[in-house]
């Protein structure tokens, strides 16, 4: 059986995948299913317990709203 912080580990490490699919060119069903699963795996993270889980969540959630990304174009 796993252990909470394994839980949030797998759970966290997944977590970012879901925002690629995210964005208005993917069709809404897509959207809809990775922002259930987004929240899904943040529900998770905090059942689980695990502080050193929720301490990594915050800082990956402060990670991606600070800082800025570019879309990269496919032009060479």
């Amino acid at each position: 059986m796993f252990d909470p912080n394994d839980i949030a580990f797998f759970t966290l490490g997944f977590l970012p995948l879901n925002l690629v699919f995210i964005p208005r060119d993917s069709h809404f069903w897509v959207r809809l299913t990775c922002l259930g699963s987004f929240g899904m795996g943040v529900l998770i993270i905090l059942l689980t317990g695990s502080r050193g889980g929720f301490l990594a969540f915050a800082v990956s959630a402060a990670l991606l709203l600070l800082f800025k990304t570019r879309p990269h174009s496919n032009a060479i």
